[in-house]
């Protein structure tokens, strides 16, 4: 529930940043991008869904349905799942359900996108086990079909793309979007 409570405020966070910015005289308002990797790209998406204002987004890694990634992606979240399950007697569908009743503000899926979806660049992993391939799907609907590149990576792995190992291949399609939408 906590956690779940911070992705909200973090949405409501990332539009004050908005108010914020839209009232400098050095930003120009009809320039204003978000780029969000993973989880903080389940927030972005969703800040696009809900205010008009941005012109642009490039969405890494993230997912419509994030009670879904939560509830499958390995390392921490499986750790957490396996100790509630256990602890609770709970059964993996229970647990998602809960899990699902608490993330449902999050979910992209029944929102209609405040922006152009040509204004929005989705970069996912094509082996993806924290947001699987029908989250993927689902926030790729739910943008209004917008450009995207798979990436033939797991969801760690595809970070590296982002770095000279990864010859800084998304760093540059990041760049290069923005530059042409902003």
């Amino acid at each position: 529930a906590e956690m779940a409570d911070r992705m909200y405020t973090t949405v409501i966070d990332i539009r004050r940043l908005v108010d914020w910015a839209v009232d400098q005289e050095e930003i120009d308002p009809e320039r204003i991008g978000v780029v969000g990797f993973s989880m903080s790209a389940v927030m972005a998406s969703l800040a696009v869904a809900v205010d008009s204002r941005f012109a642009s987004a490039v969405l890494v890694m993230g997912a419509a349905d994030p009670s879904t990634a939560i509830t499958v992606c390995p390392g921490r979240l499986l750790e957490v799942k396996n100790s509630v399950t256990r602890r609770f007697g709970w059964s993996d569908e229970q647990y998602h359900a809960i899990v699902s009743e608490l993330f449902d503000k999050l979910d992209s899926t029944d929102m209609f996108t405040q922006i152009d979806p040509a204004r929005i660049l989705i970069v996912e992993a094509a082996q993806d086990k924290c947001m699987p391939a029908e989250t993927r799907e689902a926030l790729w609907e739910s943008m209004g079909r917008p450009e995207r590149i798979k990436l033939n990576y797991k969801h760690k792995t595809a970070f590296l793309t982002m770095t000279p190992l990864g010859m800084n291949y998304t760093r540059r399609q990041i760049v290069e979007f923005l530059e042409k939408t902003l």
